[in-house]
């Protein structure tokens, strides 16, 4: 019946679709937000990677960063002071000029409480300002309180790029039409919970070097419809595939299957704001109930148990002892100790509506309802609504994720500031927020790396958040592309791809 379905949904897709793409990507979820400091899922974020430009690019392997809208910077030893010297003649897509007074405008908006940037605080305790050389060449100037070694990896990511002056106008959440960007493609159209359709950006310094003229972002949530497009022949790159397939294509489909780590973690986001899971011992009664290695048995697909929230991906990166490991008799202490207050009620789980999502959801409470003898009910809302939800506070227990946005613990442990906009659980703590800070003005990387093992430990011991598994790419490549890299981010620069004659 599944496949039925997904062969009907196929056939419903290609009645309704204009002529096929030269390259067509499958995107999972719909993208909400085009805008580059509003977006945050990983839909929004591959089509960024095709539409805006940062003062620096990354590498196909996801890993170093190269020029971009700035030919060249330089930084202090420890990355306190940046410049970056801006390429002459920079276009928008409309073709009009590209200032550094955009780029610096821009930044002011992204930090704007106003704007609800979802990364403001990349920006946090930074000054920034522009200057120009006696030929008019442009410099941009950032100052930080603290070290920044990685800011030149920071400005290639979508969060950084310059939002023209039409879209900076509007309130946050609007689209400006027609919609201007600075990155090697623009917009051709957009339909929702359908595709959007980029083309060359004629504008942009190297366009040049773009292999492809069309690019269809489709928005496919089931991996089952998604798997059926690829083997179809009508889509060139899947980010992820059914569990139960992923034997079959590393047989027959080896050239085209490419399973990878991903620095990129999922868990479990306790919201300290309800009633209930404000007490610590439901959280802890519920977090040591759950047999992480059992789970990640159970769901496959190359993902792992995780031992803490930043995945074990990085040289030098040693973790501390994980305080929540699963214990049955310390979580069943810790629910006698809640229900001895008077705590009675039945938690809920928000999970997004995906395979994925609704197979750790059946795991779940399988293993709480054999340790704990609990119910707990399951919400599954579209990934968009299940996003909004959280964001919004309006969950008890959320399945969720995070991919690493640049290669370093700090990516995954800064969102749970206090205050920070990723951090949506009510998580607070001034002594978590003073390791962070220590890491900051940190003489090296080892003491670095150990003051954010310390602050990882104190995280966990709050119960703020469970994690659960290190995720794994698993994308279908169309054999016939070149210029990809599998790589732990799942980063693709789309202008990289070429194709084999």
């Amino acid at each position: 019946m599944r496949r039925a379905l997904a062969i009907l949904a196929l056939a419903v897709v290609a009645a309704c679709a204009p002529p096929r793409a030269e390259l067509v990507i499958l995107n999972g979820g719909d993208a909400a937000l085009l805008d580059p400091q509003l977006g945050s899922s990983t839909a929004e974020a591959r089509i960024a990677v095709a539409l805006h430009a940062g003062l620096t690019r990354l590498s196909a392997d996801g890993a170093t960063p190269l020029p971009d809208l700035a030919e060249s910077w330089e930084h202090d030893a420890v990355g306190r002071e940046w410049s970056f010297l801006l390429r002459a003649g920079l276009r928008w897509s409309d073709g009009s000029a590209l200032r550094a007074a955009d780029i610096l405008a821009s930044w002011e908006r992204l930090i704007d409480p106003a704007t609800a940037a979802p990364y403001r605080n990349w920006l946090a305790n930074a000054h920034f300002e522009a200057s120009a050389d006696a030929a008019g060449r442009e410099r941009i100037h950032v100052r930080f309180t603290e070290a920044k070694p990685q800011f030149a990896e920071l400005t290639a990511l979508w969060p950084l790029a310059p939002v023209p002056a039409a879209q900076r106008a509007l309130p946050p959440g609007s689209q400006a039409d027609p919609f201007v960007s600075s990155g090697p493609y623009r917009l051709r159209f957009r339909r929702v919970r359908d595709r959007v359709r980029v083309e060359p950006n004629p504008h942009y310094w190297d366009a040049q070097r773009l292999h492809f003229g069309v690019l269809d972002f489709l928005a496919v949530e089931s991996p089952f419809t998604a798997l059926n497009l690829f083997l179809a022949g009508e889509a060139d790159y899947a980010p992820q595939v059914p569990r139960l397939a992923a034997p079959r294509l590393r047989e027959e489909h080896a050239d085209a299957f490419h399973p990878t780590p991903q620095f990129a973690a999922i868990f479990l986001r306790f919201n300290l704001r309800d009633a209930q899971l404000r007490d610590p011992d439901l959280r802890l009664a519920l977090a040591r109930a759950i047999d992480r290695a059992a789970l990640a048995a159970a769901l496959g697909g190359l993902r792992e148990a995780a031992s803490g929230l930043v995945p074990p991906l990085l040289d030098g990166w040693e973790p501390r002892m994980d305080p929540l490991q699963y214990d049955p008799a310390a979580a069943r202490g810790h629910l006698a100790a809640w229900r001895a207050r008077g705590g009675v009620a039945t938690p809920e789980l928000l999970v997004p509506s995906s395979e994925l999502g609704r197979d750790l959801a059946a795991v779940l409470r399988e293993q709480w309802r054999t340790t704990l003898g609990l119910e707990v009910r399951v919400l599954g809302l579209e990934g968009r609504e299940a996003r909004a939800a959280e964001r919004a506070g309006e969950y008890q227990l959320s399945r969720s994720s995070w991919v690493g946005d640049y290669l370093d613990p700090e990516t995954f442990l800064a969102i749970f500031r206090s205050g920070d906009p990723n951090n949506r659980t009510g998580f607070a703590d001034a002594e978590y927020d003073a390791m962070l800070d220590a890491a900051a003005a940190a003489p090296d990387s080892a003491a670095r790396f150990a003051l954010l093992a310390r602050a990882e430990e104190r995280l966990l011991s709050s119960a703020a958040i469970l994690p659960l598994l290190v995720d794994a790419n698993q994308e279908l490549v169309a054999p016939r592309l070149t210029g990809f890299v599998p790589n732990p981010r799942g980063y693709v620069d789309w202008s990289a791809l070429g194709s084999r004659p």
